[in-house]
């Protein structure tokens, strides 16, 4: 993986990246701004439900996916989202915004970062 210094930020560009993949870095580069529309984290922990609900809170719908649970099979996502919802400082603006994060697991649900463009 090579890293861009581009504005003052890194943007980084995978080796046999698609042209999409570039044409989105050709836009930061020139424009300094990226269009994201929907994000995909895998692993809901502290920093990964800490990024969907602040992804969340900018308006950016956010796919958000764990290992599979026992009793709930997306219980370990559902877990990251209620733990931004209660952390302090909330990790939404709103409450409200948690609707924008859909949780999921990496068996059943892989197939739903193929819809996210980050």
């Amino acid at each position: 993986m090579s890293i861009f210094p581009v504005v003052g930020q890194v943007f980084p560009l995978v080796s046999g990246a698609s042209s999409v993949d570039l044409e989105a870095f050709h836009l930061f580069r020139e424009t300094g701004a990226m269009r994201i529309a929907k994000l995909g984290v895998v692993g809901a922990g502290v920093m990964g439900s800490g990024i969907a609900a602040l992804a969340a809170s900018a308006g950016v719908p956010v796919v958000l996916l764990d290992v599979p649970g026992d009793a709930e099979r997306n219980g370990p996502a559902m877990r990251g989202i209620k733990r931004a919802l209660e952390a302090r400082p909330p990790g939404f603006l709103s409450p409200d915004m948690a609707a924008l994060v859909t949780p999921g697991n990496t068996e059943d649900d892989l197939g739903l970062l193929g819809e996210c463009d980050w």
